[in-house]
């Protein structure tokens, strides 16, 4: 029986990034409010996404999308067979007992700019994120190529409203869904430590270090990735078989 396969964009940037990954795993898609779905609030979008999954699905999530997907899984555990979170964090702003993340400030002054221009700052963002890449240049010209169709003004606040939200820390305490977690060690935006941090604190957790990249580590490693992701589920499904015996 194959695994269905879902995928979860990232903030701002819509299918491009991960369409390669997505087409090598014949995986579907699942957008965030904004691109080709109406706007939700948070929890509405989690519940959506865990309403609309098939049941047994692997949900693949990018950055906010992996925040999202693992929020899902821990909503309706049932209905998911894994998670694959691709340089995710419990949370993305700082708080009390997480110093990892971006100051609440730095998130709010990105989100005046994003209101007021929206195309310019999602150009720095691409730059921004992509700093310390071994491939930064080329990641970068290439995701600005795909950048004649991003979503409102409306929706981009949006994410980052969630981003601004969400807090997965006692969430993924309880998580018994197995999660494989990728993250760049030259991630300047999400450091490694709190894709670590997640792959250590739920119940079945993996950690996939992948060297030289920064926030979007698949650009250019697709056939690396995508080659853990399908060991990573054949190795759940034979946990499964055998406790089912």
């Amino acid at each position: 029986v194959v695994t269905p396969i879902l995928c979860v964009p990232g903030w701002g940037l819509g299918r491009g990034p991960l369409a390669g990954l997505v087409s090598v795993l014949g995986a579907q898609w699942h957008d965030l409010p904004g691109h080709t779905a109406k706007a939700d609030t948070c929890a509405e979008a989690v519940q959506r996404l865990s309403n609309e999954a098939p049941e047994g699905a692997c949900l693949v999530g990018w950055s906010l999308g992996a925040m999202l997907a693992l929020a899902a899984a821990s909503l309706a555990p049932n209905v998911f067979s894994a998670v694959v979170a691709i340089s995710p964090t419990p949370s993305f702003v700082r708080r009390r007992g997480w110093p990892y993340g971006l100051a609440p400030e730095r998130l709010a002054s990105f989100r005046e700019q994003v209101c007021t221009e929206s195309a310019a700052s999602l150009r720095r963002f691409i730059v921004d994120f992509n700093r310390g890449d071994l491939r930064a240049t080329d990641i970068s010209r290439q995701l600005m190529r795909q950048m004649d169709d991003f979503p409102s003004t409306e929706a981009l606040a949006t994410g980052l409203d969630w981003l601004q939200e969400i807090d997965l820390r006692a969430t993924l305490l309880g998580l018994g869904v197995p999660v494989l977690v990728f993250h760049g060690t030259a991630d300047s935006l999400i450091p490694p430590i709190a894709g670590r941090w997640i792959a250590d604190h739920v119940a079945r957790g993996r950690f996939v270090a992948v060297e030289g990249a920064a926030h979007a580590p698949f650009w250019g490693r697709t056939d690396f990735m995508a080659g853990e992701i399908r060991r990573f589920l054949c190795q759940q499904k034979a946990k499964t078989g055998t406790e089912s015996e």
